[in-house]
């Protein structure tokens, strides 16, 4: 029986990933990161062997690995549900003598590789640190009439992610390092940023995978945003986007594979369409969606979300013998997926919920968690719930978040 050690593994997928393993001959082994996976509790984990490790920090999770060397002498895999680990899972698979996922899913986690890769997709970014001494000559290239968005090159739910408008009688680096100053993430003024121009319009994403470097497409996610907090995702929304859209699309994912090598893989490519062009802003390249995606599949294609996620784990691993019976996206029912929140961030002390609320619902966070407010990144998330649009919307409604004031209704709209 082989064994995964799978660093970091996605609220949702943690549902439903460590049972399916389990029933197709697979040991796992998961390293939980407290501050981003929240399902450690759950029955369906228990069938793992499990250990809590701050997978933000790969100096420790390799001093940890160094400790623990059973571990490593047991695993024959490493992998992550999350792409911006893939940096470290490729130091762990050198290190350990693992087999895991080519190390071309390490460079498409950062987006300025990814810019660079297909500029023809992408809006104008520019890699950018406040200690280079070309800073100053290398911004006066840009316009600073237009607005950018600040993001960190590795990181995903816009964590870190701030605007950059223009200010009257203000260089575009005198904005830039007063936003950086008053940045949350530790260390900003120090760390590697990408300023990328901010292209109005609406966020969708193609869903899809890669198997011996052909592409396949599972549908169209249009995604609703409050700020930089995902609220909700509608899936499979393919009839409202025009065909040249969908080709234009295509052509990216397909000429983003070939010029990086990639062979094998689910992707989460998300798109910014503005008029009649779409830019590419976040390839996500070697996973699917973490968040409600993996249940909207589920019920979108008839198939269980166990067998959806162990492909997409054992895909690129070489260990995927079958693929899902995927629908062609025309014939699939539209699911709405809801990640709700609070207006004014606070404390999660518990919850509120109707008897007959829908069967999809997951809690984000555990009882006593702080949480931003809604619209600073997608760690304001309290809970997702997935279901049909006209039901799912209704049962929302009487929904309840206990808070230290008051019980609250969540923010998804």
């Amino acid at each position: 029986m082989k064994t995964i050690l799978i660093i970091g593994l996605n609220i949702a997928a943690g549902k439903y990933l460590p049972v399916q393993l389990k029933k197709m001959g697979y040991n796992s082994i998961i390293l939980l990161d407290s501050n981003r996976d929240t399902c450690g509790s759950g029955d369906e984990i228990g069938l793992s062997e499990c250990h809590i490790a701050d997978i933000g920090d790969p100096v420790s999770v390799i001093d940890f690995l160094e400790r623990h060397p059973d571990i490593v002498e047991r695993a024959d895999y490493v992998t992550s549900c999350y792409d911006d680990v893939f940096n470290l899972v490729a130091e762990v698979k050198e290190r350990f003598n693992l087999s895991g996922p080519p190390t071309v899913f390490a460079k498409l986690s950062d987006k300025d590789f990814v810019a660079r890769l297909v500029p023809e997709y992408s809006p104008q970014t520019t890699a950018i640190n406040l200690s280079d001494p070309g800073l100053i000559h290398k911004l006066s290239h840009l316009d600073d009439s237009k607005a950018y968005i600040l993001k960190l090159p590795i990181s995903s739910g816009a964590v870190g992610n701030q605007f950059i408008d223009p200010v009257q009688g203000q260089s575009l680096i005198e904005t830039v390092t007063k936003a950086l100053n008053s940045s949350k993430i530790h260390e900003a003024t120090r760390r590697e940023w990408i300023l990328q121009e901010a292209i109005p319009g609406r966020l969708f994403s193609f869903e899809g995978f890669v198997e011996g470097g052909k592409v396949t497409c599972l549908g169209v996610s249009k995604r609703g945003r409050l700020k930089f907090t995902e609220v909700r995702n509608s899936y499979p929304v393919d009839r409202q986007f025009s065909t040249s859209i969908h080709q234009q699309c295509r052509d990216c994912i397909q000429r983003l594979t070939w010029r990086a090598g990639f062979e094998n893989g689910y992707f989460h490519c998300e798109f910014i369409l503005n008029k009649d062009r779409a830019y590419l802003i976040d390839a996500n390249m070697g996973r699917m969606c973490v968040g409600t995606f993996l249940e909207q599949a589920a019920e979108a294609h008839s198939l269980t979300a166990g067998e959806i996620a162990a492909h997409g784990l054992l895909l690129p691993l070489g260990e995927a013998v079958t693929r899902p019976c995927y629908r062609d996206p025309s014939d699939c029912p539209e699911t709405l997926g809801i990640y709700y929140c609070l207006r004014s961030g606070g404390r999660v002390l518990g919850w509120d919920i109707p008897e007959t609320f829908c069967n999809n619902h997951t809690k984000m966070v555990q009882p006593d968690s702080l949480v931003p407010p809604v619209g600073e990144s997608n760690q304001a998330w309290v809970g997702m719930a997935v279901g049909q649009a006209k039901t799912l919307l209704s049962q929302m409604r009487n929904l309840r978040i206990q808070t230290e004031e008051e019980l609250q209704a969540p923010v998804f709209l």
